[in-house]
Order: C-alpha cells, then sequence, then structure tokens
C-alpha cells in the first residue's frame, strides 16, 4: 500500500507542488482505495 501510494503522490506531487490541502484530500483518497482493497 506504502509503494503504490508513493508511486500514485509523486507524479501527482510533481504536478500540484503548492497544493499541500490537495495532499491532504489524497491521502484520504488513498486511505479508502485501501479499504476497497
Amino acid at each position: 500500500y506504502v509503494l503504490s501510494f508513493i508511486v500514485l503522490w509523486l507524479p501527482y506531487h510533481i504536478v500540484h507542488p503548492q497544493d499541500t490541502g490537495d495532499l491532504e484530500r489524497f491521502l484520504i483518497v488513498n486511505k479508502l482505495i485501501n479499504n476497497i482493497r
């Protein structure tokens, strides 16, 4: 789960490096995805 999160977050962070609020939302979405798995 952590590796998949890093792989997804790195390109997202490169595209949106200044969106810290979006990062919090992204963490929540990642938790939801992990719960589905």
